[in-house]
């Protein structure tokens, strides 16, 4: 089956458990294989929380619904966890020369 973008945006993306995710946004293309290395699920227009599901983490495809590995969840909540502990607070204080 080949499916164009407009219809990859379409799709729906659930875990094997059932949770739904959302739907796919864009992907990641890698240009020396001409693959999709990674797809860009947001949960909703409204929600900024999005996930990153790479190619091995899809179980099935078709035009309807995209079934993922219930560890994504657990890898996005790991990816958050490290990106907030990067994150510093604080003031910075800026000078002209």
């Amino acid at each position: 089956m080949r499916l164009d973008f407009k219809q990859l945006k379409k799709i729906v993306v659930e875990t094997q458990s059932g949770m739904k995710l959302g739907s796919v946004y864009d992907f990641v293309l890698e240009t020396d294989g001409q693959m999709v290395v990674q797809y860009l699920v947001k949960h909703s227009l409204v929600s900024q929380e999005t996930f990153r599901i790479s190619r091995d983490q899809v179980i099935s495809i078709n035009d309807q619904k995209m079934i993922v590995d219930n560890g994504v969840m657990k890898e996005e909540k790991k990816f958050l966890e490290r990106k907030k502990s990067v994150v510093r607070s604080g003031a910075v204080a800026m000078t002209r020369d």
